[in-house]
Parts: C-alpha cells; structure tokens; sequence
C-alpha cells in the first residue's frame, strides 16, 4: 500500500526573496503589519525562519526590498564613476542607474496600500536609518571628489538635498496611479535642478560662500581719508557761523582765536 502524507500547509517550498514579499505583503493586507509575524510570512511562503533570515535582518526590511536591492548600489555606481565627472553630475548619474530597471509596475505596495497595511509608522522609523546611512555614503563620495571635509555644512547639505528628492520622485511616482511612469524619470526631475544648483556651491572655495569682512557692495562707504568726503555733508550751520566771526574779528583787529583750522 503506498505511502501517503498530509497536505503540506502555506505555499509550496520557495526560498526566493519575490515569494517572501508577495506573502507578506498578502498577510499585512488581510492582517495588518503589527498583527503579522515572521512566522507568518514564513508559513504562507513555505520556507523555514532561516531561509527568512537569509535575506531579511528584521520583518521592516521586508518593505524595503525593493529599495535596498537597487538604491543599496548607489555606493558602487558612484565608486565607478569617472574621475573627471563633477561631482553632483556623478551622483545624479549614480541615481538614474540605479533606478533604471523600476517600471511603473514594481512600486511597493508598502507605499499604495500603507493605509490597510497600517505601515506608516514603520516606514518613517525605519525609512530614517536607510536615509542617513545613504547619506553617509553621499557625504563620503562628494568629500572625497572635492577634497572639502565631509562634516562641512556643503557637503551635509548635498547629501540631504539629494536624498530629498529622491524621496519627493519616489513619492509622486507611487501617487500617479495608472499613470504611472518609470521611476527614473520622476528622478531626473527632481535631481536635475538639485544637482545643477549644488555643483558650483562644492566647487567654490568655502571664503568665496561667507559673508565678507569688507565693506557692504550695498552699504554706505566708510571713509579712510581724513579730510573732507567729497560725498558727505558740507560744514554744519553752527560751524560756518563760527567761521564768518572769526573772519569778522580778524578784519577788527580782535584778539579772539581763529577758529580751528582756519588760517
């Protein structure tokens, strides 16, 4: 008599990452994301925890898998960037690669259905700790092509300013709805004035940026000269009074001083 077995429960054996994130993305949307498990997700797929645990460190990291898998090659596209590329242009052209191959098809569902996921807050705490260490990679790049430090305020402010709108692209991609374009161009959008404002700000010197020490272009002129201003104001009313008595004592024969300066 042959041997018979049960009915295995979940989805037949898998070990690939699309079939962890369509199982969890299926049990978020019946369960909600707090009320989900990763043995859950493990069960509904098919596979063991190990297996889970070989592609994801944590349940969040399930939402990110799409952006970990392309954005996460931002630092190696930037490494082969040529040396002679500005430095903005090759972080614009790093994004565009990256995000080249996510059609209007492959947005999250993380991002169009966070209401009945009820993934918005795991999103934005997890979301953080993914933006600053992007930044860090940014930070570290444009320090080393433009030889400024990477704590200055230029660099930090480059770093966010493309993460920014990076975040806005990915934003308004996922609200299009069927009309949805490729995720590359809502990034070329946004990137391209970024970029294009920032670059001369790296490729000044930070003196250049500050506030002078000199005198105002739009103030009033401070005089060195230490006689009369050829603009200023002409000798007070009470001064050339005193002037014209002097002339008058003079002319009488008086004793009294001169006034100051007067020969």
């Amino acid at each position: 008599m042959p041997r018979t077995t049960s009915p295995r429960r979940g989805r037949p054996a898998a070990s690939s990452r699309a079939d962890l994130e369509d199982a969890a993305a299926e049990l978020f949307l019946e369960r909600t994301y707090a009320a989900t498990s990763i043995a859950d997700i493990t069960q509904r797929a098919g596979v063991s925890r190990t297996t889970f645990f070989n592609y994801f460190a944590a349940k969040s990291d399930v939402l990110w898998s799409t952006v970990d898998t392309h954005v996460g090659g931002v630092a190696s596209r930037l490494a082969e960037a040529p040396a002679g590329t500005p430095p903005m242009a090759a972080v614009r052209e790093a994004f565009l690669r990256v995000v080249a191959g996510i059609g209007p098809e492959s947005v999250p569902w993380a991002l169009t259905q966070r209401e009945l996921m009820s993934t918005r807050e795991i999103l934005e705490s997890s979301g953080l700790a993914r933006f600053m260490e992007q930044a860090a990679v940014l930070s570290a790049f444009l320090s080393r092509r433009t030889r400024i430090p990477a704590s200055d305020v230029r660099v930090q402010s480059a770093a966010f300013a493309v993460l920014g709108a990076v975040a806005a692209a990915a934003g308004a991609w996922a609200g299009d709805g069927v009309g949805r374009r490729p995720l590359r161009e809502y990034v070329d959008d946004a990137l391209t004035p970024v970029c294009a404002g920032l670059e001369p700000a790296l490729a000044a010197p930070a003196s250049a940026l500050s506030t002078s020490t000199g005198p105002s272009s739009t103030g009033p002129a401070l005089s060195t000269s230490t006689g009369p201003s050829s603009t200023g104001p002409g000798p007070s009313t009470t001064e050339s009074r005193r002037n014209r008595q002097g002339d008058v004592h003079r002319g009488s024969g008086s004793t009294t001083a001169p006034s100051p300066g007067m020969p």
